[in-house]
């Protein structure tokens, strides 16, 4: 278990921190900012059409110029209750603006603990409800506590906050908030340093990683959400499945990752804050990788594991284009020659692709698998199921295959409650 340190003089003064300087640093680490490596060669960025994608859910529309109450997106702010947003922190250009919050809620809006909110701060209210803050930190393991909303671990005894167990899957790992001395503590593998001279494990942007805290399966990079002995719900590995190129995988998209073929999109991606994680593949995805319904799949075929959550099926035939694999002799040729190759060249994972003589780049709104096949190197998601060939990029909260689908240059095709959506990840 990771090691927990008892510091209520760290907790008071985490309470008297500046709303804005919390969040900043407290985030500005921890999300999965850009990802450093580009999977296809940079594309003119002309914008899809938002009404054709449209947003994502429990997202912010990036285009919206106001709200009722509030500063829009990219509006300078002091305080994020001043964002309709909820979050002000540091933009790409390392100024305080209001900014979009991909998978947590911002200040102000209702939550049930402390790891739902981007500032990791869940308070209860006098009428007996909780928000999202963004002054008070929640208190880390052993610190005193009032309610369970109080504590990092959304678990108070006694007046105490209690640490969590082991999660019912994977290593013993320090949830979002406790106190952590190196990476390898945090489920999240990233190690802040906060204004009170301590280190908290950090929360990831968008889905949660495996052994966080979660409300719902929705919440989880792998869609289970599992209690453990002590009945505190976290997010949990699916079960091994063997891909067509014979090795086993289990991480989903957005799942922290030390290679790639511990993902099944088989694209593990160092994102600059030194932390990799699983990214979705550029097409249509391969056997193991989750899924929602059977066009999201290159077997066309979704089936729910042992485990009861949706993955794409792996053929026990010959294997379609997009496909992973492991030899030429596994392509299906029915369409004419095929080949095991490299697809995107850099990612070292192989995939079907055909290689027919003569054969063109597929064009707009055309059906694919693969984004190689497109002359406009976009395969995204089409509002009819499967995937068609794109010149435009995606706005934010647009579905998307890939991080170079989105037209924000520090923009990522995260996934959010199933969804994988651009959206800028938080500075």
């Amino acid at each position: 278990m990771a090691r927990i340190r008892n510091s209520n003089r760290g907790r008071g003064k985490a309470i008297r921190m500046n709303a804005v300087a919390l969040a900043a640093i407290l985030l500005s680490n921890a999300a999965c900012r850009e990802i450093a490596l580009d999977i296809l060669s940079p594309r003119s960025k002309q914008p899809t059409d938002a009404a054709t994608i449209g947003p994502g859910p429990g997202s912010v529309d990036a285009s919206s110029a106001f709200c009722d109450a509030g500063l829009a997106l990219e509006q300078p702010c002091i305080r994020s209750t001043d964002c309709c947003s909820g979050l002000c922190t540091l933009d790409p250009l390392a100024t305080f603006t209001c900014r979009p919050t991909p998978g947590c809620l911002g200040a102000s809006a209702g939550c049930a603990m402390a790891s739902q909110c981007c500032a990791l701060s869940c308070v209860s209210t006098d009428g007996g409800t909780a928000r999202c803050g963004e002054t008070r930190l929640c208190a880390a393991a052993t610190e005193t506590c009032v309610d369970n909303v109080d504590c990092c671990s959304n678990k108070c005894t006694a007046g105490t906050c209690t640490p969590l167990g082991p999660p019912p899957s994977g290593p013993a790992c320090g949830s979002s908030g406790e106190y952590c001395s190196g990476p390898a503590e945090c489920c999240s593998q990233v190690c802040n340093s906060s204004l009170d001279e301590s280190s908290r494990c950090a929360l990831l942007a968008a889905c949660r990683v495996q052994g966080e805290l979660c409300a719902s399966s929705g919440d989880c990079c792998s869609l289970q959400c599992t209690p453990d002995k002590a009945g505190a719900a976290r997010c949990t590995a699916l079960p091994a499945c063997t891909m067509a190129d014979t090795k086993a995988c289990a991480r989903q998209v957005g799942d922290v990752c030390k290679n790639s073929n511990e993902c099944c999109s088989r694209a593990c991606v160092a994102t600059s804050d030194g932390v990799s994680r699983c990214a979705p593949s550029a097409g249509c995805r391969p056997g193991c990788d989750s899924c929602e319904e059977d066009s999201d799949c290159c077997s066309n075929s979704c089936q729910r594991d042992a485990s009861g959550i949706a993955r794409c099926a792996v053929p026990s035939t010959c294997l379609p284009e997009g496909e992973v694999c492991s030899t030429d002799a596994q392509c299906c040729t029915d369409s004419g020659p095929a080949k095991c190759v490299e697809d995107p060249i850099g990612l070292k994972s192989k995939r079907c692709k055909f290689q027919g003589p003569g054969v063109a780049c597929v064009p707009d709104g055309a059906a694919c698998s693969l984004a190689s096949r497109c002359c406009g190197a976009h395969c995204i998601p089409s509002q009819t199921g499967g995937y068609v060939c794109a010149s435009a990029c995606i706005n934010e909260g647009g579905l998307c295959t890939s991080r170079s689908d989105c037209c924000g240059a520090h923009s990522d095709c995260l996934q959010i409650q199933g969804k994988r959506e651009c959206h800028e990840t938080i500075h």
